[in-house]
């Protein structure tokens, strides 16, 4: 069977309400089965790619799990060009996912350390978990 991947992508504002970046779910068939992946481009600002701990970072995002856990993960993310990204601060409200990223990116004038505030519509998370259909509540 051939690798097959599909990408949908859903918006990213500030709180203000400004186009600030795309959060872009993948979808990846091959012959072990099918796996959900994210990157989350902020335009201007880093790429970050979330793999490995994708299913924790949705119930983070969903507010059901805290963000410490996304901590025990370990090597979850990717961060694309020459950068680190952190997200100090993922916290559910009535209107969406609101995320603080912090990032420190490497470029020709140096070391660019910026934080971004971002938020992904509650309509758009929901859209992301039916497609996803396995995040559930954590066992406790």
């Amino acid at each position: 069977m051939r690798e097959s991947t599909t990408s949908e992508r859903f918006d990213l504002n500030t709180p203000a309400g400004f186009l600030l970046g795309e959060f872009r779910l993948y979808r990846t068939v091959w012959e072990r089965g099918v796996e959900y992946w994210a990157r989350l481009n902020i335009y201007g600002g880093p790429l970050v790619t979330i793999r490995d701990g994708f299913p924790t970072f949705l119930n983070v995002l969903a507010g059901r799990r805290p963000l410490e856990a996304l901590r025990e993960v370990g090597e979850w993310i990717w961060c694309r060009p020459l950068c680190r990204a952190e997200f100090l601060e993922i916290r559910r409200e009535p209107w969406g996912a609101a995320m603080k990223i912090y990032a420190e990116m490497e470029g020709e004038a140096g070391v660019v350390r910026r934080l971004y505030e971002v938020v992904l519509a509650a309509r758009d998370l929901r859209r992301i978990e039916r497609r996803v259909g396995f995040i559930r509540p954590p066992t406790r």
